[in-house]
């Protein structure tokens, strides 16, 4: 069976992908950054973090989205 991916579906696995790279960029900032630089530190990963949860949100928006779009094609469909 081929399954082909939706519009939707392709910018949920992009944003869960940049969600992914944003976190391994977070831990790696916290090791790899000295402690001389705190503020830096500081700001760039709190920065990171809130861009981060913003691709989060942003997917959970259009999975919410996606499962209202399918609840309302059954329903249609068993009418």
């Amino acid at each position: 069976r081929s399954y082909m991916l939706t519009n939707i579906e392709k910018i949920r696995l992009v944003l869960n992908i940049l969600f992914v790279l944003g976190f391994v960029a977070i831990v790696v900032m916290y090791f790899a950054i000295s402690d001389e630089r705190q503020p830096l530190k500081q700001h760039l990963i709190v920065g990171t973090c809130l861009g981060t949860i913003f691709f989060k949100i942003v997917e959970s928006a259009l999975r919410m989205h996606q499962n209202v779009m399918e609840r309302n094609n059954r329903r249609k469909s068993n009418e």
